[in-house]
């Protein structure tokens, strides 16, 4: 049975009058030596999913070099922002990894924008309260989940949301974002949700980049 040294899961479900937040966490307090062997991903993951990464390789560490990636996950190598826009214009972005040495040119906007339209978030060496700030959700930062920023790291999110109708769907979001799911929404007639998932964990062996590719198949195949 595979499990993280942390995960928290969270599920929001709006009535017709009120936006109410369910919130499960789920911490384990396993240590890196008592980590489970993950076996490598024999095949890419199916979805577009792009890593923005320095051109500087000095850098980044060859355990999650651009080009182990695109072998391992099959996905497209983006050195400069106008990159990751180029791509999503031909294709939209499944997933988007963000190694720590991209932050500097990193459209926060953009990718806000991307996370509450479904989009998973990933960060190599990118500690919760920064991913926080990253897709603009507060609440990643306030729980245990993403408390630990020991590097070298991951910490990967996602806010999947299905619905009825496509304009309750972006009155919830709206309200979700400047409220964190505790403001009213009135009106809805339909069914609405939003879950937000994540999951953090060491990323200094090969194991932990076993364990990193997995999680990330697996959250691309809920979405």
């Amino acid at each position: 049975m595979f499990y993280q040294n942390r995960r928290f899961i969270a599920g929001v479900v709006v009535s017709s009058m009120f936006l109410t937040v369910l919130t499960v966490l789920i911490l384990s307090q396993q240590g890196v030596s008592s980590a489970p062997r993950v076996p490598p991903l024999t095949n890419p993951i199916d979805g577009q999913i792009v890593y923005v990464v320095s051109s500087d390789l000095s850098q980044v560490d060859p355990l999650v070099a651009p080009e182990k990636l695109e072998r391992t996950i099959g996905s497209q190598s983006a050195y400069q922002w106008n990159e990751v826009v180029e791509i999503n214009e031909s294709s939209p972005i499944d997933a988007l990894v963000i190694h720590e040495s991209a932050l500097p040119f990193v459209d926060q906007q953009w990718v806000t924008a991307a996370y509450q339209r479904g989009v998973l978030i990933a960060g190599i060496n990118i500690g919760g309260p920064e991913m926080a700030n990253l897709v603009g959700n507060s609440s990643i930062a306030n729980d245990d989940f993403a408390a630990d920023t020991s590097l070298p790291m991951f910490t990967m999110v996602a806010l999947p949301v299905s619905g009825d109708n496509p304009d309750e769907i972006a009155r919830v979001m709206d309200a979700y974002n400047k409220s964190g799911g505790a403001e009213m929404v009135e009106g809805i007639q339909g069914r609405v949700s939003i879950g937000m998932d994540g999951a953090t964990d060491t990323l200094n062996s090969e194991n932990g980049y076993n364990i990193f590719t997995l999680q990330l198949k697996l959250k691309m195949e809920d979405r």
